[in-house]
């Protein structure tokens, strides 16, 4: 707490987030690769944003915030299922930082099945669509953020609409192999798996993930890396399904999209750390 709270003595420090460390992450396949993501996530990409001047992102677990800010914007906006990333661009967008401490971890329980997987990176998926549609024109005419700050931010809004582009492509690229077959393009083909299978992850990067574990000092979890091609391909699903959900909320007149509670079980302690 004394880690997170020190850096509000910062004047331009609207929101502090620390590492949040999955504790149960041997009790199955889906706690290991969720590990993983929170090693590329807080471990590279967090520390890089902090690095090179661009936005870290408020997650929420082990995090503050100057209770002045919320009040000024008249609290959280109860319609977005990503309250924290909404949180996030408020706080720039009123002209403070977001401060990334690494060392200030904090233990959490991880989802043990794909079911649970599914539901929460759902509304995770129509959370951050929901503050896309709502800040992209904001952070674009924005006075208080710079412009590497602005191009960070419309590219982090857009981050969960790319797994739904990767299915867009996929599913053209079959199409034109079967119209119009050629050895060319037969041949390109061979490179779509390895393509995926060095260039992305679940939202943080291959190579943000494998450079975490490395410096984390994770020797027995690197061997599980190259799972997150398919922990991808299933969220190019959930995030499709996301948008159209969304997309039938916003046709129907909705005003709130269901929320769907992450429950945790309290299991006991499983952390490997090596």
């Amino acid at each position: 707490m004394k880690k997170l709270v020190k850096e509000f003595a910062d004047p331009e420090v609207g929101a502090v987030q620390g590492r949040p460390v999955v504790l149960n992450e041997a009790q199955s396949l889906v706690t290991r690769l969720v590990t993983l993501e929170r090693i590329g996530g807080y471990r590279i990409d967090q520390e890089a944003r902090v690095a090179l001047g661009l936005i870290p992102q408020f997650g929420g677990t082990v995090g503050g915030f100057r209770r002045r800010i919320i009040e000024a914007l008249g609290g959280f906006d109860e319609a977005m299922l990503a309250e924290d990333t909404d949180l996030t661009f408020q706080v720039y967008l009123a002209g403070f930082k977001v401060r990334y401490v690494a060392d200030a971890e904090c233990y959490e329980e991880a989802f043990a099945d794909w079911r649970a997987y599914w539901r929460q990176r759902h509304r995770w998926a129509q959370g951050h669509m929901q503050v896309c549609f709502k800040n992209v024109l904001r952070v674009l005419k924005s006075k208080k953020l710079s412009l590497k700050e602005k191009i960070d931010g419309i590219l982090l809004l857009h981050v969960y609409f790319m797994p739904i582009i990767t299915l867009i492509s996929f599913c053209a690229g079959t199409l034109l192999i079967l119209l119009e077959p050629s050895q060319l393009v037969v041949a390109l083909w061979i490179l779509v798996p390895l393509s995926f299978y060095s260039f992305v992850g679940n939202f943080a990067p291959f190579f943000e993930v494998g450079i975490g574990a490395y410096l984390d000092g994770r020797t027995r979890i690197q061997w599980l890396i190259p799972l997150l091609l398919f922990l991808y391909l299933y969220n190019t699903f959930i995030c499709t399904k996301a948008f159209w959900d969304l997309l039938a909320a916003k046709i129907l007149g909705k005003k709130h999209v269901c929320w769907a509670k992450t429950h945790h079980l309290g299991d006991e302690k499983r952390y490997i750390g090596n």
